[in-house]
């Protein structure tokens, strides 16, 4: 017989440990590179990541839109006389949108999982856009009649469809009449000179008729949502929006009560 190499065998049995270990390390890379992928899967579905491209997109749009709303009225300024950009307003219009929109998804999310949730988000979202328009038309009618400039913007047939497509497409009658005092480039469908009482007086009735009825409604369908299904970007994104939405409009209110009693006591 042909005498054995110790060395040489203890030489493969080193080899192959070491195939082995290699074997295990790219296991345990496959496994931590699909956990992540599932974990990513689970927080990004596809569904959700094309409705975070379309806010992301939103985003960029309506900045581009102020800076640029900013540049033009400081030259325009310049020259003549005219009302001044509301950039303030022009975030504020951002967050009804992203508001509107989000609740939008998650009312399609529901469609799948939750009926009776889906149809009490559609419920919402139809009966507080068509209450704001009603609302809409009861100012022009009973409280607008008497300025001038109102009265010669809605003359102009173009200028009342877009106030009032622009109801439909931002889920809200005061959103479009935020829209139509911007004052962005001088344009006279953005430029409806609506006096700072009366538009102030027409946003109170966004207390009731959106933060009331509506956000207030879809923070609990929201937290109904993230209960049984489970995390949900955008549904959390959409809760943050509706969260924010009654902030920005009753933190005004509560700043100026309290300011109001401050200054009554001294």
């Amino acid at each position: 017989d042909a005498p054995v190499d110790i060395d040489d065998q203890d030489n493969d049995d080193n080899d192959d440990n070491d195939d082995n270990d290699d074997d295990n390390e790219d296991n345990n890379d496959d496994k931590q590179l699909h956990a992540e992928s599932s974990l990513l899967a689970m927080l990004y579905p596809q569904e959700s990541a094309t409705q975070l491209l379309i806010l992301g997109v939103l985003i960029v749009f309506f900045s581009m839109a102020a800076i640029c709303g900013c540049m033009a009225s400081l030259c325009r300024n310049r020259k003549e006389q005219e009302q001044p950009f509301q950039f303030a307003m022009m975030m504020s219009i951002l967050v009804d949108v992203l508001d509107v929109l989000t609740d939008v998804f998650v009312a399609v999310q529901l469609y799948n999982n939750i009926s009776i949730a889906f149809l009490c988000c559609v419920v919402l979202l139809v009966a507080s856009d068509v209450l704001s328009v009603l609302q809409l038309m009861y100012e022009k009618k009973k409280k607008w009649s008497d300025n001038i400039d109102v009265e010669c913007w809605f003359e102009e047939s173009s200028n009342a469809r877009f106030l009032f497509v622009g109801a439909i497409c931002t889920g809200s009658a005061f959103t479009a009449i935020k829209m139509a005092n911007l004052n962005l480039f001088g344009w006279e469908k953005f430029s409806m000179k609506l006096s700072e009482s009366e538009f102030n007086a027409f946003q109170a009735k966004r207390l009731y008729l959106v933060v009331l009825f509506k956000n207030v409604s879809m923070v609990a369908i929201q937290s109904i949502f993230l209960q049984r299904i489970g995390f949900d970007i955008v549904v959390v994104l959409s809760m943050i929006f509706s969260v924010l939405s009654i902030v920005m409009t009753l933190g005004p209110r509560c700043l100026s009560a309290v300011l109001s009693r401050t200054l009554n006591i001294k």
